[in-house]
């Protein structure tokens, strides 16, 4: 067990050895890889879907002195991040990662519900 507690205070956790875990996309500028989640070369971002269904944000830096932060953040919010990054409702051949396997996921990303 991996237990990460969340760093808004309240002293909730989860587990990241059984939450998924979606990786922040990144461009190349020329210069350097920039995350696509956060439009900087030097933050970084990855989502987690817990076990339970919670939406989990890490929001890393590379930045001296930077602090690490875990936040839970809404389904619409996770779902608008996962696009950002490149995962789509089907994955298909479109070079992008596929969204969870998740009906009410799916439908919001498609637009079918907000």
């Amino acid at each position: 067990m991996k237990r990460q507690v969340l760093t808004d205070g309240t002293g909730r956790w989860f587990d990241r050895e059984k939450a998924t875990r979606f990786d922040e996309a990144r461009e190349w500028d020329g210069r350097n890889w920039v995350s696509k989640a956060t439009g900087s070369q030097w933050d970084h971002e990855e989502l987690y879907r817990t076990k339970s269904g919670r939406w989990i944000r890490h929001w890393w830096s590379q930045w001296q002195g930077s602090t690490d932060r875990w936040e839970e953040v809404t389904e619409a919010e996770a779902v608008r991040w996962l696009l950002q990054n490149d995962y789509e409702p089907d994955g298909g051949d479109t070079g992008c990662h596929q969204v969870p396997d998740d009906e009410r996921v799916t439908s919001l990303v498609l637009g079918l519900e907000v």
